[in-house]
């Protein structure tokens, strides 16, 4: 099993590209972890992310688990003293091949840290196929 922690920060309400495809048809991977944090913990402590399989357009705040191309969600939520009141992460297990895209919100506007572990797995040709097939909209 080989791990792969893929990290940065996200200007808000902006979506960015994961190049996870390495141009062979036996390489998937699994996200393990999805987390998010505010870049100023004194001025926003309130934070939301979305990875998703295409560029959805979508604001990091709204979620929809019945969406086949999003695959994890985080959140980090202030209790109103700039301390962390609650924390969220929800991973899909699905096989990915393709790149991901990882769209995040702060509350107050300012860039969003990222943090995402993936574990690399070794595949067929036809489970890869039918991991394309799986991670399309399907609606």
């Amino acid at each position: 099993m080989s791990i792969q922690v893929l990290k940065g920060q996200i200007p808000n309400d902006e979506t960015i590209r994961i190049r996870i495809f390495d141009g062979t048809n036996t390489t998937g991977y699994r996200i393990l972890r999805f987390d998010v944090a505010p870049s100023n913990w004194a001025v926003d402590p309130d934070v939301y992310g979305v990875v998703s399989t295409e560029d959805l357009g979508i604001d990091a705040r709204n979620w929809n688990w019945g969406e086949n191309r999003e695959k994890a969600w985080a959140a980090q939520i202030s209790n109103g003293a700039g301390a962390v009141g609650s924390y969220y992460s929800r991973c899909v297990e699905d096989v990915l091949v393709e790149d991901l895209y990882i769209a995040t919100h702060s509350a107050t506007g300012q860039a969003t840290n990222y943090m995402i572990v993936l574990e690399k797995v070794v595949i067929t040709s036809y489970e890869s196929a039918l991991a394309r097939v799986q991670n399309m909209s399907q609606g």
